[in-house]
C-alpha cells in the first residue's frame, strides 16, 4: 500500500524522464569516483551516507509526498517499514549498477569487505534518519515538475531543503571522524542491529503520541 503509493509518486509519468537522467548520472559520477579514486573510498563512503539520508528525507517530508497520518497501530508499522523498504529499494537500484561496472572496469575495488561497509554505512544512515524524523519531520517544498521552470524557485527550494537537511549532514559527518578519521571499525550485524533500533524507537515513538 504505503510502499507501491510511494513507488507511484516517485516514479509519475511527468517526472520520469528528470529521475532516469538523475539515476544515470548517479551511477555514472560514483561508479567514476570508484574506479578512478580507490585510494579515497571514504569519500566514496560518505556519498552512500548522503545519498541514502537524501532519499529517506525526499520520499518522507517533501511535500509532493508528505501527507499528514492519523494510522492505526497496525497500518503505522506498515507505514515505516514500507517506506523504508522503498529507500533500500532505490538504493539497490543505484548501487548494483555501480559495483556491477566498478568491477568491470577494476575488479580491485570490488571486494566482500567493500560491499559490506557499503551496506553497514547504508544501515547507519538509514538508522539515525528514522531516529531524526521523529523531532525533525515537517514538510518542506517541493521541485515543481516540468522543463520549463522558474530557475531562482529552484535554488529558493534547493536551499529550504539543505537546510531542512543539516541534521542530518551534522550526523554523517560526526559518523565520518568516527570511522574514517578515529578509525572507528564496526561491523554489519552492529549496523543492522542498529536500524532496525531506529525503525523500532519510530514506531514507538509515534504510537506514544497519537
Amino acid at each position: 500500500m504505503y510502499f507501491m503509493s510511494t513507488w507511484n509518486n516517485f516514479f509519475k509519468k511527468e517526472a520520469r524522464k528528470e529521475l532516469i537522467g538523475l539515476v544515470i548520472g548517479l551511477i555514472s559520477v560514483l561508479t567514476f569516483a570508484n574506479v578512478m579514486m580507490p585510494e579515497w573510498q571514504w569519500l566514496f563512503f560518505i556519498a552512500i551516507m548522503i545519498l541514502s539520508s537524501s532519499v529517506y528525507r525526499f520520499i518522507m517530508v517533501n511535500e509532493n509526498f508528505y501527507k499528514k497520518q492519523n494510522l492505526t497501530d497496525e497500518k503505522l508499522r506498515r507505514f515505516i517499514v514500507e517506506k523504508n523498504a522503498f529507500v533500500i529499494f532505490f538504493l539497490l537500484v543505484i548501487l548494483v549498477p555501480v559495483i556491477v561496472l566498478s568491477s568491470i572496469f577494476n575488479q580491485e575495488v570490488i571486494s566482500n569487505n567493500f560491499i559490506f561497509k557499503i551496506l553497514t554505512y547504508t544501515f547507519i544512515a538509514l538508522g539515525t534518519e528514522n531516529i531524526i524524523y521523529i523531532f525533525h519531520n515537517k514538510p518542506v517544498e517541493g521541485y515543481a515538475g516540468g522543463f520549463k521552470r522558474n530557475e531562482m524557485e529552484d535554488i529558493m527550494v534547493g536551499i529550504k531543503n539543505v537546510i531542512d537537511q543539516i541534521p542530518s549532514l551534522v550526523c554523517i559527518l560526526l559518523f565520518s571522524l568516527l570511522f574514517f578519521v578515529m578509525e572507528l571499525n564496526i561491523s554489519i550485524y552492529f549496523s543492522i542491529l542498529y536500524y532496525l533500533f531506529g525503525i523500532v524507537t519510530f514506531i514507538c515513538f509515534k504510537k506514544e503520541i497519537k
